[in-house]
Parts: structure tokens; sequence; C-alpha cells
């Protein structure tokens, strides 16, 4: 009889730290989302004028928005903040700006959630948890590998300003690696079209409970 292979003692542990190593850029990148999430829902419930004002947007919107319009301000929003996050590519400092980008579309899913808790009503809670939050989640999912291709892409230009060691090479952005981040990012948007569809169709489900 042949026996099964015993696995190694803390396999388990050098697996879990090699994901974590292979995936810690997008888990810093979703990190600056979510703390951009806590710092919105933070000043919400300070700044009581933020959820007076949202609450005057929301309900001089209510019903005025059609589901072609909805859907396509929910794509031209993000498609805005992708076309943001692929020009920074092209540059070797714009990093901080992509951080900006995931940090500025927390916040405001961050005062959304404050102002769903806060209003009390058990609609505005299940609207969170049924339409904005899983627009949260298809967002955050959608910047977060787009920004890490575009972090990826701008490394190559800031090795150009960063000095060399004789005899090594430089691995400037050529025609073809171009071509291939570009349309990466023409994969994004049609993930985001594919997106902002759903969420259309969810807030055309949901919108009796606002």
């Amino acid at each position: 009889m042949v026996k099964a292979p015993v696995r190694k003692k803390g396999y388990t542990a050098r697996y879990m730290k090699h994901q974590l190593d292979k995936n810690r850029t997008t888990l810093l990148l979703g990190l600056v989302f979510l703390v951009g999430v806590a710092v919105g829902g933070r000043l919400a419930s300070q700044e009581l004028t933020i959820l007076d004002s949202l609450t005057a947007f929301l309900s001089q919107t209510k019903g005025s928005s059609g589901f072609v319009s909805g859907v396509m301000t929910t794509f031209a929003t993000n498609a805005a903040l992708l076309l943001l996050i692929c020009l920074c590519g092209f540059g070797a400092i714009f990093q901080p700006l992509v951080l900006t980008v995931l940090l500025f579309k927390g916040l405001g899913f961050g005062v959304l959630g404050v102002y769903a808790y806060s209003s009390g009503d058990r609609g505005a809670i299940m609207y969170y948890l049924l339409v904005l939050l899983p627009e949260a989640v298809l967002t955050v999912l959608i910047l977060v590998t787009a920004a890490k291709e575009s972090l990826r892409f701008s490394a190559r230009f800031l090795a150009e300003l960063l000095p060399h060691r004789e005899g090594t090479e430089q691995s400037s952005p050529t025609g073809s690696g171009v071509g291939i981040y570009l349309a990466r990012f023409v994969v994004f948007y049609l993930l985001n079209g594919s997106a902002a569809l759903l969420v259309g169709i969810l807030k055309l489900l949901f919108q009796s409970l606002v």
C-alpha cells in the first residue's frame, strides 16, 4: 500500500506568505480604498452639513433619472477615473495621483454608508446593502486592477530616471508594450460598462426602497 505524501510542517504558513507577497500591491491598493471609506464615513458623521447636502441632492434627483441615464452616469463617472489612471501610467512621478483616485472613490462610498445608517430608514439601509455595496465591490475590483497595471507601467518610466549599472539593460516602454497596456484598459472599460449595466438593473429593481 502506497502511503499518501505527508505535507511538510509549516506548508500552510509558507503558502499564505507566498500569496501575500505575490498580491502585495493589490492588497495595498485595496487598503487605500478602505482608508478612503473610513475617512469619508468619519467626515460625514462629524460634519452634518455633508449629510444635509446629500439628503437634498438625493431628494432632488429621486425619480428624475431613467434607467439609461443612470447607467450612463455610472459608466461615465468610473470611465473618467479609468482615463486618469491610464494617463498616470505614462508618467514617472504620477503614482501618488493613482492612490488619490482610489482614496477619493472610497470617500464617496464612506459618506453614502453613513447617510444610509444615520437616516434610520430600513429602506435606505437595504438599498445600500443591495445596490451601493455591490457597486462599491465592482468598482474597487476594476479600479484596483487598473491602478495596479498603471503603477506597473509607470515603473518603467521611473526606471529611466534612476541610475543604471554598466552592462545592465534598460527596460524602456516599447511600442508593443504601450499597445498591450492600452488594450488592457480597453478591457477595463468593457468591464466598467458591464458593471454599470448591472448596477443600473439593481437600482431599477430596488428603487422603491429609497
